[in-house]
């Protein structure tokens, strides 16, 4: 590789390094309707799309795939979110934009996004420390993702908050009641898994109490995408379903 062609791939890293965004793997699956055939072109994550456009220019400059993807790695832009390993908040909206136009174009396809809460991630970081507590919120938020990914649908994961992250799920079988019975699973799994480390009778910093807001667990929101709409609203109603949850 000439310095030229190594000068333009770098520039090219760290365009994709201060965009902020990270590489995050797509995960489709087809198990509630197996013999269907696979969607032509298969939904991307904006962290996907994103390297698949490197990986082309790197090509065009006469760079193997494998150089390409080691450089892309150096430049940062295949680091994911530290606790969670999903990708970062800068990667939320364009890949809600995207299935938004996608929906708008296809309307057979259906397309939720999912916002979800840590419940009690104050106690957690009292009780076990922000290293100790960052290891539960991993296994939770875990726990949460492959509840997602069960669903016959291609999906996004987004680490966007503190006690906060979020999924996108798109697929023509997807149904709301199918999105919240599969988190309602993590849900029960995740407090098992709670209640296995003792933790189940930890206290609420907030509401010490209440022993209803003891513990932890999952909180989330579902907001259909129908094609119309932009991403702040999407947002907005999938948060006001968490936060009405919280006041119950």
């Amino acid at each position: 590789m000439n310095g030229s062609t190594f000068d333009g791939l770098f520039v090219m890293a760290a365009v994709v390094l201060l965009s902020g965004c990270t590489f995050n793997t797509l995960t489709r699956t087809h198990s509630a309707n197996a013999s269907a055939p696979p969607p032509s072109e298969p939904f991307l994550c904006e962290s996907v799309s994103r390297q698949k456009i490197f990986i082309a220019a790197a090509e065009q400059m006469n760079l193997s795939q494998e150089d390409a993807l080691r450089l892309y790695s150096l430049a940062g832009s295949g680091q994911p979110d530290v606790v969670t390993g999903f990708a970062p908040a800068p990667d939320r909206e364009p890949t809600v934009d995207r299935a938004i136009a996608t929906v708008a174009k296809d309307p057979t396809e259906r397309a939720f996004y999912v916002e979800v809460d840590i419940q009690n991630l104050g106690g957690l970081n009292e009780e076990l420390g922000h290293t100790g507590a960052n290891d539960v919120y991993r296994d939770m938020a875990r726990m949460a993702e492959q509840s997602i990914l069960a669903l016959d649908g291609d999906a996004c994961s987004f680490r966007h908050g503190g006690d906060e992250f979020s999924f996108l799920i798109i697929g023509t079988h997807e149904t709301q009641q199918s999105i919240e019975a599969a988190l309602d699973d993590a849900n029960r799994q995740i407090k098992q898994y709670i209640a296995d480390k003792g933790l189940a009778n930890l206290k609420h910093p907030k509401h010490l109490q209440d022993p209803s807001k003891w513990g932890a667990g999952i909180i989330f929101g579902v907001s259909q995408i129908r094609g119309q709409e932009d991403h702040e609203a999407i947002f907005s109603t999938a948060d006001l379903v968490v936060e009405r949850k919280k006041q119950q």
